[in-house]
């Protein structure tokens, strides 16, 4: 079963990815923009509506009305208000993330060929 290969074996179910830790903090980085420019919308609407929840006249009560609200006012730009913030907190971590698992990965797979880690972990 896969649970008894080697560590080394276990990498060759990854094919065609590189585990170069630069290549994967730039790929992390990209991605973890793309996740907070396609999700940001969604956030931004749901805290505005948790607030309107606490004013006596809502100016709107659900998440269609909220971005029905937000687009007529201010445009679709107006989903995107407070994005520079959280893009600056995305990119770096997500790189870090992604450039952190390559490096320690390799780590391991350095450490293991010398048959110094078990079989499994």
């Amino acid at each position: 079963s896969a649970r008894n290969l080697p560590l080394e074996r276990h990498t060759t179910f990854t094919m065609g990815k590189s585990s170069n830790p630069k290549l994967a903090m730039i790929s992390g980085s990209i991605a973890g923009g793309i996740e907070a420019l396609a999700m940001w919308p969604t956030e931004n609407i749901k805290t505005q509506l948790q607030l309107q929840g606490k004013v006596a006249n809502p100016k709107f009560t659900s998440f269609s009305g909220g971005v029905k609200y937000v687009i007529a006012k201010e445009g679709v730009g107006g989903l995107y208000t407070g994005l520079v913030p959280i893009l600056l907190g995305s990119l770096p971590k997500a790189g870090i993330r992604f450039g952190g698992n390559a490096f320690f990965k390799g780590k391991l797979n350095e450490m293991n060929s010398g048959g110094a880690l078990p079989a499994t972990l």
